[in-house]
Protein backbone atom coordinates (compact mmCIF):
# COMPACT_ATOMS: atom_id res chain seq x y z
CA UNK A 1 0.00 0.00 0.00
CA UNK A 2 2.74 2.39 0.61
CA UNK A 3 4.73 1.62 -2.20
CA UNK A 4 1.12 2.80 -4.41
CA UNK A 5 0.53 5.78 -2.04
CA UNK A 6 4.32 6.97 -2.90
CA UNK A 7 3.53 6.57 -6.77
CA UNK A 8 0.67 8.65 -6.29
CA UNK A 9 2.25 11.30 -4.12
CA UNK A 10 5.38 11.79 -6.40
CA UNK A 11 2.74 11.80 -9.30
CA UNK A 12 0.45 13.89 -8.21
CA UNK A 13 1.22 15.91 -5.40
CA UNK A 14 -0.22 16.43 -1.42
CA UNK A 15 -3.40 18.03 -2.69
CA UNK A 16 -4.26 14.64 -4.61
CA UNK A 17 -3.62 12.46 -2.61
CA UNK A 18 -5.40 11.12 0.35
CA UNK A 19 -4.83 7.85 2.28
CA UNK A 20 -8.14 5.70 2.92
CA UNK A 21 -8.12 2.34 4.72
CA UNK A 22 -11.02 0.25 5.29
CA UNK A 23 -11.26 -1.09 9.02
CA UNK A 24 -8.61 1.13 11.14
CA UNK A 25 -8.83 4.47 11.79
CA UNK A 26 -6.91 6.65 8.97
CA UNK A 27 -4.30 8.79 10.28
CA UNK A 28 -2.28 11.85 8.47
CA UNK A 29 1.18 10.81 7.26
CA UNK A 30 4.14 12.89 6.47
CA UNK A 31 5.93 12.50 3.29
CA UNK A 32 9.24 14.72 2.62
CA UNK A 33 8.15 18.10 3.96
CA UNK A 34 4.30 17.79 3.40
CA UNK A 35 1.13 16.54 5.46
CA UNK A 36 -1.01 14.29 3.41
CA UNK A 37 -4.62 14.66 5.27
CA UNK A 38 -6.43 11.28 5.51
CA UNK A 39 -9.68 10.47 4.12
CA UNK A 40 -12.54 9.13 6.50
CA UNK A 41 -15.15 8.61 3.69
CA UNK A 42 -14.61 8.16 -0.35
CA UNK A 43 -16.59 8.35 -3.30
CA UNK A 44 -15.36 6.49 -5.98
CA UNK A 45 -17.85 5.61 -9.26
CA UNK A 46 -20.39 7.23 -7.57
CA UNK A 47 -20.42 4.87 -4.53
CA UNK A 48 -19.57 6.26 -0.89
CA UNK A 49 -17.24 4.20 1.63
CA UNK A 50 -16.58 5.08 4.97
CA UNK A 51 -13.19 3.86 7.33
CA UNK A 52 -15.80 1.79 9.18
CA UNK A 53 -17.15 -0.15 6.53
CA UNK A 54 -20.25 1.89 7.00
CA UNK A 55 -22.60 1.92 3.66
CA UNK A 56 -25.33 3.94 5.30
CA UNK A 57 -24.86 7.05 3.04
CA UNK A 58 -24.13 4.89 -0.02
CA UNK A 59 -27.79 3.60 0.32
CA UNK A 60 -29.40 6.88 1.18
CA UNK A 61 -27.72 8.36 -1.51
CA UNK A 62 -28.59 6.26 -4.43
CA UNK A 63 -32.35 6.07 -2.79
CA UNK A 64 -32.09 10.19 -3.10
CA UNK A 65 -30.85 9.10 -7.17
CA UNK A 66 -33.82 6.90 -7.65
CA UNK A 67 -36.25 9.39 -6.09
CA UNK A 68 -34.79 12.02 -8.60
CA UNK A 69 -34.79 10.30 -11.71
CA UNK A 70 -39.08 8.91 -11.02
CA UNK A 71 -39.54 12.95 -10.57
CA UNK A 72 -37.63 13.80 -14.07
CA UNK A 73 -40.10 11.00 -15.31
CA UNK A 74 -43.95 12.05 -14.21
Amino acid sequence: MMRKLMEDYSRWGPHKTEPFVIGERTTDLQMSNDIIKGCREYKDLGSYSSEDGNIERNIKNKIAKYHRAIQHLN
